[in-house]
């Protein structure tokens, strides 16, 4: 009796725990043995548990179960999770979260298999077996969807194992076959489906399936596999492919001559094309696109079988399709003429202490398949501001810079500058520091890739940047010497808020600031070749730094945003420049070659330097070179032998002595030069001070000289007034007496003959 009733309550114990489930709520971790869920379960597995095993079944869903798993569910051979009518499955739903993984080392990591009551499987994590078939179906009657954001995958290994399958429906990465009546599959897939090699399909579905694929995401073949395959069975259901936003099938789609529909959904937001194979009447093309957008199929041979059934399959999506390779690459087009404008700037005040100068250069860069640029300009600059070993110079710049983008984009225009050059020079060391600022007159061409138009918009932009310089000079012979330089420029554009007006639709670009930072290292090696030319060999590696943060822009209501082509770059860059050096003119002509993480960049740049006045150059001590040239210094004998050794080291000891003697005396004479040399200056400047004291005298002695010739002019006018005055008075007297005694001689002969009459 006693055993009776223990039987019993063991019987009993084990009943209640077995209707809880091991499914219920959270699942642990288990290492050996299937997790066998009972009806109506709902479990999770968290994402630090792993359900593993090294046989079939890690986990087996009973009907009505739903599986959350954030963890891993593992195995070493076929069928991780099985669903089987003879274990259950009907109405299960399994949920793979971002984090979840489910792995068959072999095949089927999901086998689904005479379900009735239908399937539901949402990815957003991984799902893949090594060898084939990541989820497969057979045999089933009921619906079943699967919709993945995730990756679902499969081949990652040779298929050379005793289980590899021969069946079709293995041989891809979601496998649909032999469904029952009133079965229904639909596979949604915003994510990733692919076979990765081992000529597998993406996805292999029996037209019997009743099935829908729809596809915004990629799906992908290998090899001769394309990426959706359908087996004809000449039935009369037929498959639904819907082609949503932007999608993408690698290696296209073989619809096997089967009933099938494609439908073009009105949200298919750019151009697209995909390959079809083997279609016929059968095919039918719906289009839900609306506006200007349209599709086209070609009628072509695509796998070389001897029958033009294929082709491409092209559609014209009603979005605004811009291409965007001007904002990608703006930041190195920014860098670019901030470069050209210091180099210019540079070459000025690192060869001559001249004072106003002026540069032309041109130059070209292109990136092949992505664009092709020309950048000119002139640099001059004006009298230099000399505070010791530090000189400043003002200078103006202009270049004309333009990019030419093969997609139909352009980018460039005038740009103005305004820098001050600051050089310090000091015991062969020089450094310089130089700000710049600047505007310019930029203009943009956008290009819509649909209706194959452009528009060009003109903005004000400006820029200022900073760029250092150090540098070392080394000489190693007369004519010959290395200068090794280091130099860093950084940056800032503002590019303005800007609106363009397509048909169809506006194209709007945010506010940005392109800020860039280049560094670089250089070895330049001149030679004097002579006839005034110099030739010069350098190397130098460069890196560059893009702190641009993503161009916001906006296409037709949709989010269009580019971020930069790279945000850091490095290379190398090798050339040989020759110039001529001519009186008040020098001609440069450089080549160059850089490879700047793939990207070519080729200048040819032509440089013609020309000063005003004269140039200012202070008096030059002879160097000890010249010394050496002025006194012939004995050479040492030759035809020592080890017998005179002694004989020979007292010689030596004592021509020793003489060239010290000899150094001595030049370099008394050196300071001797030096000391005349200055009392030449300082008798120069006062001769120069006599030559304005004496100037001066000379100007003031030819001042009183005009004022004494002023004034014998007009003592000359004044004894003229005097002489006439003496004249006419002289003059009149004696005409007042003529006419008085003719009077007086008339009144007489009057008066005595009237006298003479009387008596």
């Amino acid at each position: 009796m006693r055993r009776l009733i223990l039987l019993v309550l063991v019987w009993l114990f084990y009943s209640g725990s077995a209707s809880a489930g091991p499914c219920e709520g959270d699942i642990p971790s288990k290492s050996s043995g299937g997790t066998w869920c009972s009806n109506g379960d709902t479990g999770t597995i968290a994402s630090d548990v792993t359900l593993t095993r090294d046989k079939q079944f890690s986990l087996v869903p009973s009907d009505n179960t739903t599986i959350t798993n954030y963890g891993n569910i593992l195995n070493d051979t076929n069928k991780t999770i099985n669903t089987e009518a003879q274990y259950g499955g009907d109405n299960f739903t399994f949920n793979n979260k971002s984090t979840g993984v489910v792995r068959s080392t072999k095949s089927r990591a999901i086998w689904l298999r005479d379900n009735e009551d239908g399937v539901v499987i949402n990815n957003e994590g991984e799902i893949y077996a090594l060898m084939d078939c990541a989820i497969c179906s057979s045999n089933a009657w009921g619906s079943i969807t699967i919709t993945n954001s995730g990756t679902i995958h499969t081949g990652t290994t040779d298929l050379t194992d005793s289980d590899y399958h021969l069946w079709e429906v293995y041989n891809t990465a979601i496998g649909i076959t032999s469904p029952n009546t009133g079965a229904s599959y639909t596979i949604n897939n915003s994510g990733t489906i692919k076979s990765v090699d081992d000529n597998l399909a993406g996805i292999y579905v029996e037209d019997v399936a009743n099935a829908t694929i729809i596809n915004s995401g990629t799906i992908q073949g290998h090899g001769t596999r394309r990426a959706i395959n359908i087996q004809d069975h000449g039935t009369e259901t037929g498959t639904t492919i819907k082609l949503s936003g932007e999608p993408t099938f690698t290696n296209g789609i073989d619809l096997a001559k089967t009933i099938t529909n494609i439908v073009l959904q009105n949200d298919i937001t750019g151009d697209l094309t995909v390959e079809i194979y083997n279609y016929d009447g059968d095919l039918t093309i719906t289009n839900e696109l609306s506006g200007n957008d349209t599709y086209s199929l070609t009628e072509e041979d695509l796998d070389s079988d001897g029958t033009a059934d294929d082709g491409t399959l092209t559609i014209l999506g009603e979005d605004l399709e811009i291409a965007q390779d001007n904002p990608k690459y703006r930041s190195e087009n920014v860098l670019t003429k901030l470069t050209g404008l210091f180099d210019a700037a540079n070459y000025i005040n690192w060869h001559f202490p001249e004072d106003k100068m002026f540069k032309i250069f041109h130059s070209t860069q292109k990136r092949d398949g992505t664009y092709k640029g020309e950048m000119s300009g002139i640099l001059g600059q004006l009298d230099p501001f000399t505070w010791g070993p530090l000189r400043s110079n003002v200078f103006l710049g202009y270049t004309r810079q333009y990019g030419d983008f093969d997609n139909g984009e352009f980018l460039g225009g005038d740009n103005f500058a305004l820098g001050l050059k600051n050089v310090y020079e000091k015991g062969g060391f020089k450094t310089s520091f130089t700000p710049m600022i600047g505007l310019n007159d930029l203009t943009v061409t956008d290009f819509d890739t649909d209706t194959k138009t452009s528009i060009n918009t003109n903005l004000l932009s400006e820029f200022a940047a900073i760029n250092n310089k150090f540098g070392k000079k080394i000489e190693l012979s007369e004519k010959g010497f290395v200068n090794l330089s280091v130099q860093s420029t950084l940056g800032l554009q503002r590019f303005p808020e800007y609106l363009a007006k397509f048909t169809d639709g506006d194209l709007s670009v945010d506010e940005a600031v392109e800020r860039v930072l280049g560094a670089g290292f250089e070895i330049k090696y001149s030679n004097d070749v002579g006839q005034g030319f110099v030739i010069q060999p350098y190397v130098g590696f460069n890196t560059n730094n893009n702190f641009n943060d993503t161009i916001k822009v906006t296409a037709d209501g949709e989010n269009k945003n580019v971020s930069p082509a790279a945000s850091w770059t490095s290379g190398y860059y090798a050339g040989v420049s020759l110039t001529k050096e001519t009186k008040g003119i020098d001609f440069d002509l450089d080549l160059m070659y850089g490879n700047e993480d793939g990207l070519i960049n080729q200048i040819a740049a032509f440089s013609l330097t020309k000063s005003f006045g004269e140039v200012k150059t202070q008096p030059r001590m002879p160097d000890i070179k010249e010394l050496k040239k002025k006194h012939d210094l004995p050479k040492v004998d030759e035809s020592l032998t080890t017998q005179d050794y002694k004989k020979d080291l007292r010689k030596s000891d004592t021509k020793i002595k003489k060239l010290k003697l000899l150094a001595e005396k030049v370099f008394q004479e050196n300071q001797i030069s030096k000391h005349l040399v200055k009392e030449l200056l300082k008798e120069n400047e006062k001769i120069k001070l006599s030559k304005e004291i004496f100037k001066n005298k000379l100007l003031e002695l030819e001042r009183e000289n005009e004022a004494l010739l002023r004034s014998i002019e007009e003592a000359k006018k004044s004894e003229s007034n005097k002489f006439i005055l003496l004249y006419f008075l002289a003059i009149y007297i004696t005409t007042v007496l003529l006419l008085t005694s003719l009077i007086a001689s008339l009144y007489n002969k009057i008066r005595y003959g009237s006298s003479r009459q009387t008596i």
